[in-house]
């Protein structure tokens, strides 16, 4: 089981045993590199931890427990949790602002921990059996237990049909279940319990004062981002160009003590793209060493296999692609990387959050028949109107606000397309699943607020379970540790708090954000508009149908295809074209939902298809 984590952490292995319990680690070496070999333990043995991500308040917690008492025995950050759970009991989950999942053992009370970061940057599974509980950072590990079995969940792949990723707690494997970000199970006494120790806050009165907030955002960043950079291994930054990465890199480089190196990736059916022009200006502003990495469409078909592999679940996201291929051309350079994912959600980088209550005022003057399946039957069938079925799809859907956001947030299949493409025994099986469950909780308790439920709900389900699996597990399979300064706790705690109309301001997208770092940053990339990085993926396909196309169809031969035969054939000839970008995502979620059923359901059957370097990368 450990040795199939090696990817996450190569430099070092370790374990721990006793008559109740069994835990392994590899450890990815970036503080004390020397000296924090794992399981850690207490000063008598008593506690052992095996540990995953980086405590950025480590310094002043180690501080405070040393004037306490407690002896450390390393310089590591990861001791520090060992020292807090002796001084602080279950509640010393509240003391640590990092991204985390650990297990801590507790041999005097026979109590297993586990605990994962407020917002699901570090993954975490568990699967209770047979009187007690299996556990790993990634699921592939926990399937090489004989009480884990390999059954498929079907109500979660019809899921991630909608959302294009497993949307809660479940899994696509029936056994196993994801620690809820901001959550603590402990395990004793044969029963376990969840309990929560954090939350987004959702809260009734915002801040309005936008002086106030510049002065605010200014300060949690900067000390957010002084905290990311603790490291003894070299630490780089993925520069996009755009205002986010760029801000971080900015407050990196008057901060580095070497050369801030920064990365570009660069597709090669789009050389020429703003991006890359930005990043360079950035990079050229800041005197960084810069360095562009090209992705082409054959990437994309060789990496299939891993990134389904490393994601352990079908996820359907295109950026996994690029994120994987860059990944490891950093490792050539760095352990380390800062991104700046997270600030959209948080500081209106997406139009659709604003336009999302603006149309819903107006809701009653749209034509009733926009919704109407006559009407949208009519509209697929033109393919010159085909290309605004989205648009038109919600436009119609702006009474039912759940629905209405759903599509707004680009799902692979909306209702219209599941309703019309199932394959009936698929649709028989999942006939219970409500997609609009995963919101009913953002709405429930956000009120009747349009302005802040797209964020509650990106904050909520997007981040945790499709950004934070991506990132993490992207940049995990290459050994590289990806941190990500605009998801600290200090800022998800203020964010929340700001009137939602001050972060999209006369038209200007994180206006704030804007405001609060204009003196770092080029004049061109401040005013720069909101672009969303467009991984040309139908391009991509186009270029490569006949593999995706018989992936898909090797799924309905094996009876597993969510979608008919005749969906399936029209899905793949409209993704030909190599313009249908709605046809080319579907398809690339039929391709990698078979990929997944032959990695992981059967992989006995299907060992014989898979190359064999593959085969060896993954210890199969």
């Amino acid at each position: 089981m450990t040795r199939s984590l090696t990817h996450r952490g190569p430099d070092d292995s370790g374990f721990f045993e006793d008559s109740r319990l069994s835990i392994g680690v590899q450890r990815l070496s970036i503080i004390d590199i020397a000296g924090g070999h794992q399981p850690l333990c207490n000063e008598d043995e008593s506690v052992w931890l095996v540990y995953n991500g980086e405590i950025y308040n480590f310094r002043s917690l180690r501080d405070d427990l040393s004037h306490r008492g407690h002896r450390f025995a390393t310089a590591t950050d990861s001791e520090t949790v060992v020292h807090a759970y002796e001084e602080h009991g279950l509640g010393f989950v509240n003391y640590l602002s990092g991204m985390f999942a650990f297990a801590l053992w507790d041999q005097r009370r026979q109590r297993l921990v586990l605990a994962r970061d407020r917002i699901g940057m570090k993954p975490l599974y568990y699967a209770p059996c047979n009187d007690g509980v299996v556990f790993a950072s990634e699921i592939k590990a926990m399937l090489l237990h004989p009480y884990v079995t390999r059954k498929p969940n079907h109500d979660v792949l019809r899921l991630i049909l909608s959302f294009g990723y497993s949307p809660d707690n479940r899994t696509p494997f029936r056994e196993v279940f994801k620690l809820p970000p901001g959550h603590v199970l402990t395990w004793e006494n044969g029963e376990y319990s969840l309990r929560e120790f954090w939350r987004i806050p959702n809260p009734r009165e915002f801040e309005k004062s936008d002086q106030k907030v510049i002065k605010t955002i200014r300060l949690l960043l900067d000390r957010a981002v002084a905290s990311h950079l603790v490291s003894d291994v070299p630490i780089g930054l993925m520069l996009s160009g755009g205002l986010d990465s760029s801000i971080v890199a900015a407050l990196t480089k008057k901060l580095a003590r070497d050369t801030l190196k920064t990365f570009t990736f660069v597709y090669a059916e789009q050389p020429e793209t703003a991006d890359r022009t930005y990043a360079a200006e950035v990079a050229r502003y800041l005197d960084t060493e810069h360095r562009e990495i090209v992705i082409d469409g054959d990437d994309m078909l060789n990496l299939l296999p891993s990134v389904v592999y490393y994601h352990d679940e079908p996820k359907v996201d295109a950026a996994s692609f690029p994120t994987l291929a860059t990944a490891r051309e950093l490792r050539k350079q760095v352990t380390v990387v800062l991104v700046g994912e997270g600030s959209d959600e948080q500081f209106g980088g997406y139009y659709s959050h604003s336009r999302f209550a603006t149309t819903r005022m107006v809701r009653g003057l749209v034509p009733k028949f926009t919704g109407k399946d006559w009407f949208l039957d009519l509209v697929d069938a033109m393919p010159s109107l085909r290309r605004h079925m989205r648009a038109l799809e919600y436009i119609g859907a702006l009474d039912n606000a759940n629905l209405a956001l759903r599509i707004m947030n680009s799902p692979v299949v909306s209702e219209w397309e599941y309703a019309h493409a199932a394959d009936p025994e698929f649709r028989l099986r999942t006939e219970d699943v409500d997609p609009g469950a995963v919101y009913t909780a953002v709405f429930a308790e956000s009120g009747a607020r349009d302005s802040t439920i797209p964020s509650q709900v990106d904050l909520r389900v997007y981040i945790p379970n499709d950004i934070s699996m991506k990132i993490d597990k992207m940049t995990m399979a290459a050994s590289v540790e990806a941190r990500m300064p605009f998801l600290d706790g200090a800022i998800l705690e203020y964010t929340p708090t700001i009137d939602p109309h001050l972060k999209t301001k006369g038209g200007v997208s994180k206006y704030l954000l804007r405001r609060a770092f204009s003196d770092v940053l080029p004049r061109a990339v401040l005013r720069r508009a909101k672009q969303t990085i467009q991984v040309p993926v139908a391009r991509w396909i186009g270029n490569h149908i006949e593999p995706f196309e018989q992936l898909a169809l090797g799924s309905i031969e094996a009876k597993r295809c969510p979608v008919s035969r005749s969906a399936c054939s029209r899905i793949a000839a409209r993704a030909r074209s190599g313009h249908d970008l709605r046809a080319s995502i579907q398809l690339l979620a039929l391709s990698v939902l078979e990929t997944w059923y032959r990695i992981y359901i059967d992989p006995e059957t299907w060992k014989a298809a898979i190359p064999s370097s593959v085969m060896q990368e993954w210890g199969l």
